[in-house]
């Protein structure tokens, strides 16, 4: 085993939280290794190494809760291909992992909007790419500068799809992007509410509960 791996274990076993890691396994998260050891401490562990593809894709293949998400943090932004992005996404074992991926390393790649566009196309049953992809939107809608209705469109109707039928990590994921989308862009919010109208006075209280978190999100942050 490498070396550099061999000391990230022992560290990781030295920082072991076994409540955090049986909460975990109750939930359905099942690793080979789960040292539940908190992302707080996983960040200081990642800044005593250089990014590093060669490591980083070393821990992505081990069935490691820890070691896949220090691969995300050690991962050179600049040199990775879209086929190796693209692998990694359908890779995702959990959501945790979707989140901290989309966080830690793909909001930050040259390439984001390309990856977008993949995973608005490849939205598979049974994967995490919808909830990647939506995280990905929601972190670049945080950084960009104008956004169209019309670039939006279809995001909005995966978002949609996703609020009526995906699991409660998607729905998240799908509220955290179009609230990113709308803040401050009072014309994008409009649309969004005019295109979710239907959600304000459904019989589904989690629809109703969506609308009222996107309105109150819009009007506030355009105060």
């Amino acid at each position: 085993m490498d070396e550099r791996l061999q000391k990230i274990r022992k560290r990781l076993r030295l920082a072991m939280n076994g409540t955090i890691s049986a909460s975990m396994r109750e939930k359905g998260n099942v690793y080979k290794l789960n040292f539940g050891v908190p992302i707080p401490e996983l960040r200081l562990i990642a800044k005593e190494y250089e990014p590093n593809a060669e490591l980083a894709e070393m821990m992505w293949q081990e069935d490691t809760r820890e070691l896949k998400i220090l691969a995300t943090l050690l991962y050179p932004h600049d040199s990775m291909e879209e086929s190796t992005v693209t692998r990694w996404i359908t890779e995702i074992p959990y959501p945790e992992i979707s989140e901290q991926m989309a966080f830690n390393l793909l909001r930050y790649l040259p390439n984001e909007e390309a990856i977008l566009g993949w995973c608005l196309t490849h939205p598979t049953k049974g994967t995490y790419i919808r909830q990647t992809g939506l995280l990905m939107l929601g972190h670049w809608c945080r950084k960009a500068g104008m956004i169209t209705i019309e670039w939006l469109e279809p995001w909005l109707a995966l978002a949609k799809t996703t609020f009526d039928s995906g699991t409660i990590y998607e729905r998240q994921a799908a509220l955290f992007a179009l609230r990113s989308a709308g803040q401050g862009r009072p014309k994008v919010a409009n649309h969004i509410l005019e295109s979710l109208s239907s959600y304000k006075d459904s019989n589904e209280p989690s629809s109703r509960e969506i609308y009222d978190a996107l309105k109150f999100e819009f009007d506030y942050s355009m105060e």
